[in-house]
């Protein structure tokens, strides 16, 4: 079994990894959640990536490492293949376990969840929804995911929320083949960043402001919002990345809320998020600090 640094020691640093669809983001914290250090290096194969991961944990002789990785994947503590990821649209890290890999090469505490259940977390303790019973952070890039609090808790059951494949109703005229591999009508299918540029052959950065397309992008988010909220009842969602501010619109009326105080709380975790791997690394903050969820019940390495 493993343990953290002694309390003697003059600093104790935490790694934090956020593994995301297009790069994978390292941090490491001290105990005054400061961030010292931070690098990005792009998503490539397990073979490409993770070494250099590795190599840069080292160097910093971490006490523990917190992982929000993309989906889907089995964040469940008491799993044998927990922190594995499942059958995915990255072909390459189906398979790939993160708590194996990195915590028998580290030699320290891993704990593993999603990147946006992390970041739900985050800014449940510090962010947009800070000071709420319950909200759900969405993100809207490569794919959508979204992590929710219910009652001061992170959802997981079975496995955890895949709110990026809830399945939507198509717009009347819209057949454009759907862009995810598994079903031909999810939200993430119909509005995330590979399905932007399938139709207009821009990235979503790229694509002009006044483009027909995010009138057809913030319908599709909407009615997600819709079925999110009709789901989970959380007082306020918080999208970490927005195209425009024609989206941000549909999403606060979709919400029932008014659209400033909405563009606020959007602002508000565009900032945090700035910051990507402070909100990862929040599920270490979980993991050692929570009354629910104490040091010795994060599985270790034998």
């Amino acid at each position: 079994m493993l343990s953290y640094c002694s309390d003697e020691e003059e600093n104790m640093y935490y790694g934090a990894l956020e593994a995301g669809g297009t790069k994978m983001v390292c941090a490491i914290g001290d105990e005054n959640k400061n961030i010292i250090d931070r690098i990005s290096i792009p998503t490539d194969t397990p073979d490409q990536s993770v070494p250099v991961l590795i190599d840069y944990f080292k160097k910093h002789n971490i006490s523990s490492l917190g992982i929000g990785t993309f989906g889907p994947a089995n964040v469940n503590q008491n799993s044998p293949s927990y922190g594995t990821i499942l059958k995915s649209p990255k072909k390459a890290w189906e398979g790939f376990n993160f708590y194996k890999t990195f915590s028998e090469a580290l030699k320290r505490l891993v704990v593993v969840d999603t990147d946006v259940n992390a970041a739900a977390w985050g800014e449940f303790l510090f962010g947009a929804l800070k000071g709420l019973h319950s909200g759900m952070y969405l993100t809207i890039g490569t794919g959508i995911g979204g992590g929710v609090i219910a009652d001061g808790h992170l959802i997981h059951g079975m496995m955890h929320p895949e709110t990026g494949h809830i399945l939507i109703p198509r717009r009347d005229g819209d057949d454009t083949p759907c862009s995810c591999r598994f079903h031909q009508n999810c939200a993430e299918g119909l509005a995330a960043g590979p399905m932007l540029e399938r139709r207009t052959g821009m990235k979503g950065k790229d694509i002009p402001a006044d483009s027909p397309v995010w009138d057809l992008e913030a319908y599709y988010i909407a009615e997600a919002l819709v079925n999110y909220t009709m789901c989970y009842s959380v007082e306020r969602i918080g999208p970490a990345r927005i195209h425009t501010r024609k989206v941000a619109a549909a999403m606060a009326i979709t919400a029932g809320t008014k659209i400033p105080e909405t563009l606020s709380a959007i602002l508000a975790i565009g900032a945090l998020v700035a910051a990507a791997s402070l909100t990862i690394w929040m599920i270490l903050e979980r993991a050692v600090s929570s009354p629910t969820l104490t040091a010795s019940q994060v599985r270790t390495p034998d």
